[in-house]
């Protein structure tokens, strides 16, 4: 008999390991909702959020996002943020869900983020999270921190 014919073990360990259907309704039904969101732009209180679990200054964050101070401030009295606006907060996400994968919770991932790494030539991630090459290089550096890799 062909393999084609009967599966192995193998192969029917490997199919019962694949996501089910639902599994993956779910997860494009997520980035949708998460894309629909940055099209109608975040909520002032997604802002707020951020600022609360970095433990930094609005100016600072309003800064690495790229959002003039008096751009901030008509945001806060409208409520909502551009879309642009929106999805570079999302890359912040993002970037604070990914250290906190790799660091084990906040407070480490908050921490590391906010002091200078010598891996990154002595600057500060959240600093370096204000471009997309930097947040590519931060994004490089947790994935090497989490796979071991020599920095």
């Amino acid at each position: 008999m062909t393999l084609r014919n009967k599966p192995t073990d193998k192969v029917s360990s490997c199919v019962q390991e694949i996501p089910s259907e639902r599994f993956a309704k779910t997860a494009i039904e997520s980035s949708f909702r998460d894309f629909e969101d940055i099209r109608l732009g975040f909520s002032f209180k997604h802002f707020l959020d951020l600022q609360d679990q970095l433990g930094v200054s609005a100016a600072a964050l309003a800064e690495v996002l790229g959002i003039a101070p008096r751009t901030l401030q008509r945001r806060r009295e409208d409520g909502r943020f551009a879309k642009d606006e929106s999805d570079r907060i999302e890359r912040l996400e993002r970037l604070i869900s990914l250290a906190n994968d790799v660091l084990g919770d906040t407070r480490s991932a908050r921490s590391w983020l906010l002091r200078p790494q010598m891996a990154l030539s002595g600057l500060v991630p959240f600093e370096m999270a204000d471009t997309g090459p930097g947040v590519r290089a931060i994004e490089r550096l947790l994935g090497q921190l989490d796979y071991g890799v020599y920095v």
